[in-house]
């Protein structure tokens, strides 16, 4: 297996945990997954299925994928986490189900991914950062940002999350591959204010969405200096893991 010399790509948010939601369907798929990561240099990923899964199940399957990891001798790391559908209407659930510890944050972190329907309105997401940023001691981490329509046209909710101290993760696939160029526009814009902490795949399944992280991580190193291109590709989310925030 080959793989690149890119150094520490960590991916946090994919859907590689099988069985749980629209991703991948069995553990073969998991693995398969895991070696298309392996080959571009991700050294971890985290399995981030949507909050409405079958979370009772998580823990078992997060298991079996580690067993089966370990004996194919694969270079990638898997930690927890979900992806967490909010909108003003459910964040006083998602505040009590966070600090109930119902649903996982990112490696058990004080970290939170968050996800806002795209066609929310930036008021809307601003009121859930402020209920979670107040209401718990939850750090919200914001899902694929560019596809937040609104965010792209409402650079006052732009500068209040970041007020809030909420983190921006945006999909590698956003700066390259992404056939919408609002989307794409906005994902560089992003990059190019230097407001991405966090940089994941979102990939889903070998045949939808696959795990494509690596023309993403170029677009980075090619539009920002070094150390922040570093920062955004992994060493953000390896502080995350060692506890530093």
């Amino acid at each position: 297996m080959r793989v690149t010399s890119r150094p520490g790509v960590i991916d946090i948010h994919s859907h590689v945990l099988y069985g749980m939601d629209d991703g991948a369907v069995n553990p073969e798929m998991s693995v398969q997954m895991l070696e298309q990561y392996a080959v571009q240099g991700v050294t971890d990923v985290f399995c981030t299925p949507h909050s409405d899964c079958r979370l009772s199940c998580y823990r078992q399957h997060f298991d079996e994928l580690q067993q089966r990891i370990a004996q194919r001798g694969l270079p990638v790391r898997i930690h927890t986490g979900c992806e967490i559908a909010c909108s003003p209407a459910r964040m006083y659930r998602i505040a009590q189900a966070l600090t109930d510890g119902t649903m996982p944050t990112l490696a058990d972190s004080g970290f939170a991914l968050i996800e806002f329907d795209p066609y929310d309105a930036g008021r809307d997401i601003v009121c859930c950062a402020e209920y979670l940023r107040t209401h718990t001691d939850f750090q919200v981490v914001i899902a694929h940002t560019e596809r937040c329509k609104c965010l792209a046209a409402d650079d006052a909710a732009v500068t209040r999350l970041l007020e809030l101290g909420c983190y921006f993760q945006i999909n590698a696939y956003s700066l390259t591959a992404e056939k919408d160029e609002n989307i794409r526009g906005f994902a560089r814009q992003l990059l190019a204010r230097k407001a991405v902490t966090f940089l994941g795949s979102d990939a889903h399944r070998t045949d939808h969405r696959p795990p494509d992280i690596r023309s993403g991580a170029d677009y980075v190193f090619s539009a920002c200096n070094a150390a922040y291109a570093l920062n955004v590709c992994g060493r953000n989310a390896a502080r995350l893991l060692l506890g530093c925030g």
